[in-house]
């Protein structure tokens, strides 16, 4: 008997995971025609059952007045909700809106702590915001070895302007910092293995 109730539950849940990843795939669809409304219909009850995904793309579409007036405080809550599940892109957003204190205060030790969850990672994007971070002494102190650090690894995981930042910054350290900051990336990449 109990068998029979284990299978039947595996089998209700995939059921339900089913018709999740087809509800997921319909709002997805919508969005791409560029039917917000539908996309929003379809993504809202998988954000409020605690799909990640679907709670980031409602996130972006409060973040971007994508059909729903703009409303940043919206945004971060959707935006929280997917990034304490460890969405990275979400982490990434939630670090930006304190940064530039879109919807909440700006906060740069919220900014550090969000950026540094999707960096870690291995998001690129938020790597090279720390990266940025740490060059303009936002909230901690100025330090290149680190500022250079995160843009190497930006660069390497295809952040925006990673490389360009890197090659930049390069310019203002000395060879020990340059050689610091190189072998911590290397570090950095042996504890963080890349996912296959």
């Amino acid at each position: 008997m109990l068998k029979r109730i284990s299978l039947a539950l595996v089998l209700s849940f995939v059921v339900v995971l089913s018709a999740m990843a087809q509800d997921f795939q319909k709002g997805w669809a919508a969005s791409e025609r560029g039917d917000h409304v539908i996309a929003l219909k379809e993504w809202r009850p998988l954000a409020e059952q605690g799909h990640a995904l679907a709670q980031y793309n409602v996130a972006q579409m409060y973040f971007h007045g994508n059909g729903v007036p703009q409303d940043y405080a919206e945004a971060e809550k959707w935006f929280r909700k997917a990034a304490r599940q460890g969405l990275a892109q979400a982490q990434n957003y939630l670090g930006n809106m304190h940064e530039r204190g879109r919807g909440v205060p700006q906060d740069y030790a919220e900014a550090l702590k969000w950026y540094r969850k999707a960096a870690e990672q291995g998001d690129g994007l938020a790597q090279t915001y720390l990266g940025n971070i740490y060059v303009n002494g936002f909230g901690v102190a100025r330090d290149l070895v680190l500022a250079f650090m995160w843009m190497s690894l930006a660069a390497n995981n295809g952040g925006k302007n990673g490389a360009k930042f890197r090659d930049l910054l390069a310019k203002f350290m000395t060879a020990p910092q340059l050689a610091k900051s190189k072998k911590m990336v290397l570090e950095w990449q042996a504890n963080h293995p890349k996912k296959k």
